[in-house]
């Protein structure tokens, strides 16, 4: 599986990288969709998406993934920033939930 992470954030580069790593995942990183846009065709690609990045519109994002990706996507944001978290949602996005989640639970969700 490919796992492309969108963020800017340093700390969850580590983090993902990591967990892909140990799952023997291909990990790409960046904020660029259209740089990204093959992987995001490619049916056994995980999509992350930390909606605090600049390119953090969910619905942006969405519109350029094959639907299976985007039915197992996952975007994560603040807990206080319930209009972003709302829009991944609504955006179509798999799985929606707070950063601290995410980064407590990924390693799990890349290996389930």
């Amino acid at each position: 599986m490919r796992i492309v992470l969108f963020s800017t954030d340093l700390m969850l580069y580590s983090a993902v990288s990591g967990a892909a790593s140990a799952g023997s995942h291909e990990f790409q990183s960046g904020t660029d969709i259209e740089a990204l846009a093959g992987a995001l065709q490619e049916p056994d690609t995980l999509v992350c998406l930390d909606l605090n990045t600049a390119n953090g519109d969910p619905s942006v994002l969405a519109r350029k993934m094959h639907p299976d990706v985007l039915a197992r996507s996952i975007a994560f944001g603040p807990h206080v920033h319930i209009e972003k978290l709302n829009a991944a949602k609504t955006a179509g996005f798999g799985s929606v939930m707070p950063r601290g989640q995410f980064v407590a639970q990924i390693s799990g969700m890349l290996n389930r």
